[in-house]
Parts: C-alpha cells; structure tokens; sequence
C-alpha cells in the first residue's frame, strides 16, 4: 500500500512565513496591515499581498526516493502609493531571500532564490500601483512507499 505525503502549494506554505514574519495578515482588511491572498487581486483592500503559484520543475533523486522541486512563485505588492507597494515588496524579499530550511507537512524546504523582477506592473482599476517580483522555493520530499 502506498502512503502519500501531504505537500501544499507553495503559496500557502510562503503566506504562513510572511505572517509569521509580521508582513501581513491572511485575507485581512488591509486597513491598517498588509492583505495577503492567494490567486487573485480583490478590489479591496488597498494594501494588499498576492501569491501565485507557477509549474514547479520536479527532478527525483536516481539514487533514493527523494524528488527535489523548484516551485517557482510570484508576489505581488498594491499600494495607492507607488513607493509604499514598491518598499513592501523589498521587505518581503528580504525575509524570503533569508529564509533557510524548515519542513511543511512533507516538505522540506532547502531555500528561496530570486527570479525575475522586481518590475513596476502600472496601477490597477483602483489606481493602486503594483510591484512583481518572482521566487524559486527550493523543496524536497520522498515519494510513499508500501
């Protein structure tokens, strides 16, 4: 019988580091700390975090069971204040570049690398100003067994 190990996305996994490092709140208000969500960008609030979750490139281990994952991931910063959402995404950098080992459920992640960005997205419909930038986590986790 196989047993298989609960791996999440990688935005969940990235949303709990940025709340446990005081970033923002989870679908918050956005009134007085950051918003983050996950997949979409709501209308309101206007401070407001967005993860998305790109295809993960999975490469396993010839020698052991062991599969090793880049997950790739973007952020998104909005603030009415093109400077403010721009600043926001530089902490959030900052506490992820940092970020080393620690272990989700049955993954463990190894580290965070810089992808593509930062670049300036242009405003919203609300006029709120968008930051990018893109991440790699770097994940292993073993394969179920009998």
């Amino acid at each position: 019988m196989s047993v298989d190990l609960i791996v999440n996305p990688v935005t969940l996994d990235i949303r709990d580091v940025l709340v446990g490092a005081n970033e923002g709140e989870w679908a918050g208000t956005g009134i007085n700390k950051w918003a983050i969500n996950i997949g979409t960008e709501p209308a309101d609030p206007i401070l407001s975090i967005t993860l998305y979750d790109f295809d993960a490139l999975p490469a396993k281990s010839m020698s052991t069971d062991t599969i090793f994952e880049k997950a790739p991931f973007q952020v998104r910063t909005r603030h009415a204040d093109y400077n403010a959402a721009y600043q926001k995404l530089m902490l959030i950098k900052r506490v992820l570049l940092k970020k080393t080992y620690w272990a989700v459920g049955g993954a463990a992640y190894k580290r965070i690398t810089k992808g593509i960005g930062p670049f300036y997205m242009k405003q919203d419909e609300q006029r709120r100003h968008r930051w990018v930038q893109t991440f790699v986590a770097h994940r292993e986790y073993s394969e179920g067994t009998d």
